[in-house]
């Protein structure tokens, strides 16, 4: 062979061998693509079942959408319950697949975790309706207050007898944010009506929201009921009774139920996460989702509200949007200590921080009435 042609056979093995490993690179590249290999990690943790058809499952509606529009891989994980082992234990488990952002959805999680925060100091938590400012929790938090201010018109508007009943779980900044927003709202409406406040220590305690239901009702005289608990238990006792109902987390379809205040989990957790994956998320902060570009509202309103009453929500509703927010103008207290003067906005730190009050109006029954 001369020298021509022995150069020419070594350059088309080159050739060859240059082609065949782009090929196996490309090949490898697009397996690993398909694979989700490249897709950011993020947990998520829940309370309770993630199939409550209420807030467990909302929210976790809400994750698994937001999952497919943006494309991450999630590891979500429910019934985590009050067990620090269990949560401790699934946080773990999820750093050690890749996790670099865990939800950690329930309240209560954020002071479970608080004193681990070191050990996983390469990790974003998510805190809901926290006030944590530990360097590596990020706190997140619907307005769904504003929501319930809205339920409070109809409530105020519809009531026969002016006794009007709220079931709460726990009296925390959120619990009390919640019954503080329904009063005003029946209170803009009807400054004759009541409000009596049962805590039943717990969001996931049927047989006690179903006696606190029966009390409201009978001893209490209260036509229409709420409650800000995980699952909309007590709407046979709402039907048995011919009362009415004002549920959360997702309309049920009752015949008692007036409306329902709810959340929009998915553009939350969307928005929230986007900013995640492109690293603008300021930590030690406070993300806020309110009524103003629609992430919390009525979701439902029944046929028997009548028209007058959806006209007065639709104006409350926009003097909310304008900025005129629940907590604002003059409000006084229980006590009459004034909290707001005319002109005032409550700033978001003293919701947080500063809620252990009730608003006139509110008659909260202490542990001997219980």
């Amino acid at each position: 062979m001369n020298k021509g042609k022995h150069f020419t056979v070594h350059l088309l093995f080159a050739l060859l061998f240059i082609l065949i490993s782009l090929a196996l690179y490309y090949t490898i590249l697009t397996f690993g693509a398909g694979s989700g290999s490249h897709k950011k990690k993020i947990g998520f943790i829940l309370d309770g079942d993630l199939k409550d058809n209420g807030w467990n499952e909302s929210n976790a509606e809400g994750i698994e959408a937001a999952r497919d529009n943006l494309d991450f891989e999630l590891f979500l994980q429910d019934n985590i319950g009050g067990s620090e082992r269990r949560l401790y234990d699934t946080v773990r488990s999820m750093a050690d697949k890749g996790c670099r952002a865990i939800v950690l959805s329930s309240g209560n999680f954020e002071s479970m975790m608080e004193k681990y925060s070191a050990e996983f100091s390469d990790i974003t938590f998510f805190c809901n309706a926290s006030n944590a400012g530990v360097l590596n929790f990020v706190n997140y938090s619907s307005r769904i207050y504003q929501a319930r201010y809205l339920s409070g018109v109809i409530a105020g508007m519809m009531t026969e007898s002016n006794d009007l009943g709220y079931i709460g779980a726990i009296p925390d900044a959120e619990g009390n944010r919640g019954i503080n927003a329904f009063a005003l709202g029946v209170q803009s409406v009807n400054a004759d009506a009541k409000i009596h406040v049962i805590f039943t220590g717990s969001y996931n305690d049927s047989g006690k929201e179903n006696e606190a239901a029966k009390r409201l009702i009978s001893e209490f005289g209260c036509d229409i009921y709420t409650a800000h608990t995980n699952v909309n238990s007590t709407l046979e006792t709402a039907n048995k009774n011919k009362v009415h109902y004002i549920g959360c987390h997702r309309p049920t379809g009752s015949e008692s139920e007036l409306a329902s205040v709810d959340t929009d989990w998915e553009r939350i957790y969307t928005d929230l996460l986007r900013e995640f994956m492109k690293g603008n998320i300021v930590k030690e902060s406070t993300y806020w989702y309110g009524l103003e570009d629609d992430y919390v509202g009525l979701g439902f309103i029944s046929g028997m509200v009548p028209e007058k009453v959806k006209n007065r929500v639709e104006s409350e509703r926009k003097r909310i949007v304008k900025g005129m927010d629940v907590f604002s103008n003059m409000i006084r207290d229980d006590k009459g200590n004034t909290l707001c003067r005319s002109g005032e906005i409550m700033p978001d730190v003293r919701l947080v921080d500063d809620m252990n009050w009730y608003v006139r109006g509110v008659e909260v029954l202490d542990d001997k009435d219980q």
